[in-house]
């Protein structure tokens, strides 16, 4: 498992106008704030969501949650369908929110 730094992150983020930015909180947490341009498929029913957006195998993703707990559980579930290019965002939307913020 790969976590990136929120700095890290917002230059892959600039460079990349593929990346996939996943929000594992709930929807409740997610509509209180979330990183711009993310989607959220909560951790509860995440390999199902997961599936339903039939992502390019090579597609580069980065997970957070609230301070990365959740994310970190996605990320194993993911790397066992194969997924390889992941990263886990360092200390979730906590971290985020306190270099970036909106």
């Amino acid at each position: 498992m790969i976590g990136i730094t929120v700095h890290d992150f917002e230059t892959k983020r600039s460079i990349n106008p593929n990346l996939v930015i996943l929000d594992v909180r709930r929807p409740e947490e997610y509509e209180s704030g979330n990183i711009p341009g993310s989607i959220n498929i909560p951790s509860d029913d995440f390999l199902n969501q997961l599936l339903i957006l039939n992502l390019d195998r090579d597609v580069e993703l980065v997970i957070y949650c609230h301070s990365g707990a959740r994310s970190r559980k996605c990320i194993r579930e993911i790397e066992q369908l194969g997924l390889a290019n992941v990263s886990n965002l360092d200390g979730g939307i906590l971290a985020w929110n306190s270099i970036v913020g909106v």
